[in-house]
């Protein structure tokens, strides 16, 4: 790697700022003036806090897994399973396995 130029390494000194009277700000009559944040926006940001779905635990609103039970929390978590119960799943596979047993069982 070459060695850099003495040109680039040198410091350059900047002009001195023009002086004179610093002046207020006044937003004139067709400017919005900042007058706070909106009562809508206080009702949406307002809160830091949120609870777990899982185990009920306040959490800042910014963490991505609840500290006390693991769960994934906030806007990227996956929502709550949709699917059907285990104890269906688990009572569709026996019966396909009992159909099959009786069909099967005049074969061999």
């Amino acid at each position: 790697m070459p060695a850099p130029d003495d040109q680039d390494r040198r410091i350059v000194r900047r002009e001195r700022p023009v002086s004179g009277p610093v002046e207020d700000y006044t937003p004139e009559a067709g400017d919005d003036a900042d007058d706070g944040p909106s009562e809508a926006d206080v009702a949406r940001f307002g809160d830091v806090t949120i609870k777990c779905p899982e185990c009920g635990t306040e959490l800042f609103d910014d963490v991505a897994v609840c500290w006390k039970c693991g769960r994934a929390v906030g806007p990227g978590a996956p929502e709550d399973r949709h699917g059907p119960p285990v104890w269906m799943m688990v009572t569709v596979i026996v019966l396909v396995c009992v159909m099959v047993f009786w069909l099967t069982r005049g074969v061999f």
